[in-house]
């Protein structure tokens, strides 16, 4: 569900074609990994041992595979269209400088090796949640977000299954490190929600989340058109007790950026002129449907696919107004927004750690990337107006960039990481959490 692999998630996708994989046993969920002409696993300690039908067929603490002739080939001897190599008992698989719990099949595909992780449910989980939450957040919130990882994995078990597997391992499902990604707190609040998913009338609930809502979460009905009766919008009425990052900000983009991107994306309107809001959410409050009119043309479309086509990153959520312009037309000077990949700079190292330690979440570390590499500006805008006055405004551009003026991060429907935050530091617990974001939702076991 997150930003730096979806488009290599996509093609490892589609160029899946494998023979004969197995079914997961229940509890198990089979975890695509990746997919080469050659793998290379080794043994955290011991030895692993390599089955081809149920046979041990090698036994060494480092294993080389390879794809011949269309099946899987160990130390150049031809085996079959897959093999399973088990760990040492107690022990690990390390591929890719990752530790991964469980074991491994090995599976010839079309375009290479496919390789799939066997992980119990439980542990896949712990290896899920160090990429979508901050380790030392409040553990109400670990938990609230385990919860939600383990009923999206349950809910979207075989969504691979023609790829040979249940889930992949990066945001196009849920981005997966394995036993690499494991952290003794997010541990925890997963063994003290062990097996526990949402339902809905007795069926598994659609779970959603994102970073930060601006303070007004929306129906699913708004955004992508579908009626779910628990992904309605909640108002955040403690949002002054949010404390984001998010809360606000500013994204100075040209016109030119802004046409490029349509262009590349199929909407041909030549330089923009305009941008218009021509429908909001329930709240008034969120962008539903954006117009763009350029020299060529006008094109409507759905917000959340205006905002991808500019960049996740880069218009943080489609709670924004469209103020006015940046540069006069002929100024010369550059747009403060995005700037071409060549023409970046450095703005200084940027520690991981330390961001982690400092309690920010993963898509504010991404951001913090993004911007000491110059793709992101960090102004805040001013507070919001009120509600009275969010007009769907039409703002000419009269200059070289549009201005946008926004509130939170993310698609804004389900829960708010950020409010989650807030809410268990006001001393609610995970279940009150998920009550409030999924309204008539039910915790139980699965």
């Amino acid at each position: 569900m997150r930003l730096f692999s979806f488009l290599s998630s996509m093609v490892l996708c589609s160029l899946l074609l494998v023979a004969g994989p197995s079914e997961a046993a229940p509890g198990e969920v089979r975890v695509g990994i990746a997919v080469r002409p050659s793998l290379e696993l080794s043994a955290s300690s011991g030895k692993l041992s390599v089955l081809h039908q149920g046979r041990a067929v090698l036994s060494e603490r480092e294993v080389s595979l390879s794809l011949a002739g269309g099946r899987v080939s160990v130390r150049g001897r031809v085996l079959g269209d897959s093999v399973k190599v088990m760990p040492p008992r107690g022990g690990l698989i390390v591929y890719g400088g990752r530790s991964y719990r469980g074991h491994f099949e090995v599976l010839a595909g079309e375009k290479g090796l496919v390789l799939v992780n066997v992980v119990s449910l439980e542990d896949y989980v712990k290896g899920v949640l160090k990429m979508e939450v901050n380790p030392s957040w409040p553990m109400e919130v670990l938990k609230a977000q385990a919860v939600v990882a383990r009923t999206y994995a349950v809910a979207n078990l075989g969504r691979h299954r023609k790829d040979g597997f249940d889930l992949c391992a990066s945001v196009h499902c849920q981005e997966y490190r394995g036993a690499s990604a494991e952290d003794e707190r997010l541990n925890r609040a997963v063994e003290a929600t062990w097996g526990e998913v949402l339902t809905y009338g007795g069926a598994l609930a659609k779970v959603f989340y994102h970073s930060d809502s601006g303070g007004y979460t929306s129906s699913a009905k708004s955004i992508w058109g579908e009626d779910v009766p628990y992904l309605r919008g909640v108002k955040e009425e403690f949002y002054h007790r949010v404390r984001s990052p998010h809360s606000s900000w500013r994204l100075e983009i040209s016109a030119a950026e802004v046409g490029e991107a349509l262009s590349g994306a199929g909407y041909d309107v030549g330089l923009p002129h305009s941008v218009e809001v021509t429908k909001r959410d329930e709240w008034g409050f969120r962008a539903v449907r954006v117009a763009v009119s350029g020299s060529r043309g006008r094109v409507e479309m759905p917000a959340s696919r205006f905002r991808q086509i500019l960049g996740y990153s880069v218009l943080k959520s489609t709670a924004f107004e469209v103020r006015g312009v940046g540069s006069p037309s002929g100024s010369g000077e550059p747009p403060s927004g995005v700037s071409p990949p060549s023409s970046r700079p450095v703005r200084g190292r940027v520690n991981v750690r330390e961001l982690m330690e400092a309690g920010l979440s993963y898509d504010e570390i991404v951001e913090k990337l993004y911007e000491a590499y110059g793709i992101l500006q960090g102004d805040l805008a001013p507070p919001e107006e009120p509600k009275g006055e969010r007009a769907q405004r039409k703002t000419p551009q009269r200059g070289r960039s549009f201005v946008f003026e926004g509130r939170g991060w993310g698609h804004g429907v389900g829960m708010s990481q950020w409010g989650a935050r807030a809410l268990a530091e006001m001393g609610k617990s995970y279940r009150d959490i998920l009550g409030f974001y999924f309204p008539g939702t039910v915790v139980g076991k699965r």
